[in-house]
């Protein structure tokens, strides 16, 4: 029982410590964890058993629970005194654990500068002037001219979404940008998607396993672009709009018309035009749009939902992002205005 209460108090007190990391150690962990601990974490997780067409971490969700189960059960009858505190004691070692592995395998990406603010301190900007909306309404029309004849948007199968794409076009963007690469990585539908759709969630990247998962049941158009941002999890960018950057500076710059496609979609979906920006749209992507909401509106939720994802802005808060879920709004302008006035200008030379 002691030892239990013992570990539990440390690992907890890890775990907030890892949270809450100090300002002042921030060039420490910009050094030992982005630098070294995380490309080592990267290639152990890379080593772990992969299983055909399922996520590890599919199996884990069912494999750890029963563990647990079973663990409990075993104290229940060993301990004929203090069952319930045993059992409790027990509990929290679990959790503690898991949080604390949670930190140690991907969490601590939290607090490396964020590459929003790197974008900032280079003067690109969040407010989309004219030039900004006619540029992205140029590149649309581009893009949707370029689509072959026969893709249907709307009805269309994800056959041509390899799970190998977001890591190649990742890893030409950052090339790029001169940011540092990650080992390639490929995206698993996961075989929890019911229960994604439920929880109103298209992917999930899974820290313990270093997977990147997508929500089989999403709209198809959309895929490439959940795909392309849980991959940038995976490269060790935590923050929602970071994530968001890296995709769609991946997509619009690669040579597939499909999945340039999804990124605009999925650009247009989110961000707020001017009306007199809409009106210019072309024709294909307001009625992809529509049969986005449509998809969106049809798929089944769960009513408690809203406690997952208030617990997810929680953990968000507390990771030191302020915005909590509006964080998944804020990539859109300066992926924009970054790649119109820098990427976009520096792959035509």
């Amino acid at each position: 029982m002691r030892w239990r209460i013992g570990l539990t108090l440390t690992f907890i007190i890890l775990g907030v410590v890892l949270t809450q990391w100090p300002e002042a150690w921030q060039g420490f962990s910009d050094v030992v964890y982005v630098e070294h601990a995380y490309p080592a974490i990267q290639s152990l997780l890379l080593r772990l058993p992969s299983l055909h067409n399922v996520a590890l971490a599919d199996v884990l969700w069912l494999l750890i629970p029963a563990l647990f189960i079973l663990r409990v059960w075993w104290l229940w009858r060993k301990n004929l005194v203090r069952r319930w505190l045993t059992a409790l004691a027990e509990t929290a070692l679990w959790f503690s654990t898991g949080y604390l592995l949670l930190m140690l395998l991907w969490g601590m990406n939290y607090h490396r500068e964020p590459l929003y603010h790197q974008l900032q301190a280079q003067g690109f900007t969040t407010q989309l002037g004219d030039g900004h909306w006619q540029f992205a309404i140029t590149e649309t029309k581009r893009v949707v001219d370029r689509l072959p004849a026969e893709f249907d948007p709307c009805t269309s199968v994800d056959a041509s979404f390899h799970p190998d794409r977001p890591a190649a076009f990742a890893l030409s963007a950052s090339a790029l940008a001169n940011l540092p690469s990650a080992p390639s990585r490929s995206v698993t539908a996961s075989a929890w998607s019911p229960v994604y759709t439920r929880l109103s969630t298209a992917g999930v990247y899974i820290p313990f396993t270093g997977e990147p998962t997508v929500n089989r049941d999403l709209f198809d158009a959309a895929k490439p672009f959940v795909m392309t941002h849980e991959y940038s999890h995976w490269a060790g960018y935590a923050r929602e709009y970071d994530a968001d950057i890296l995709a769609y500076w991946s997509l619009w710059l690669s040579p597939d018309p499909i999945w340039q496609f999804s990124a605009w979609l999925e650009w247009w979906m989110s961000i707020r035009e001017p009306d007199k920006v809409r009106q210019q749209l072309p024709a294909l992507l307001t009625s992809t749009m529509a049969c986005y909401a449509e998809h969106l509106s049809a798929q089944p939720r769960w009513n408690i939902r809203h406690l997952f994802w208030r617990a997810y802005e929680v953990n968000l808060k507390n990771q030191g992002v302020p915005e909590g879920l509006k964080s998944y709004a804020m990539g859109e302008a300066m992926a924009l205005s970054s790649y119109q006035d820098w990427l976009y200008k520096k792959s035509q030379r």
